[in-house]
């Protein structure tokens, strides 16, 4: 019985980590936030973003994130994903190492 609820929370754990949105954090377009103030992170593929590169961001795809946290040299960032769930990991990841996710942009 015990492993059956412990199956279940691990299972609402994993689904709420991906697919619910994250609280505090608001879309925004690229005209609506400054480039020049604010940290960007795309954290889409490398073949996504070097067909739709942002100029100043700093690209480190979502399955790299953890490897190369360092080269994000501000605590302060703007995340662009590729979808909601890329979004929702990367922000609720990067919150968990201490960096505080001012917004986030969905680029398709």
């Amino acid at each position: 019985m015990t492993l059956v609820i412990l199956s279940i929370i691990l299972i609402i754990y994993s689904l709420y980590k991906r697919y619910f949105p994250v609280c505090g954090v608001q879309n925004y377009t690229l005209t609506d936030i400054e480039l020049d103030v604010i940290k960007v992170i795309d954290v889409r593929g490398f073949n996504e973003s070097y067909k739709n590169p942002i100029k100043g961001a700093v690209n480190i795809p979502l399955v790299y994130l953890k490897r190369n946290l360092n080269d994000i040299s501000d605590r302060k960032g703007h995340v662009i994903g590729s979808n909601k769930i890329d979004k929702n990991v990367a922000i609720r990841f990067l919150r968990q190492k201490g960096f505080h996710v001012k917004g986030y942009t969905i680029m398709n």
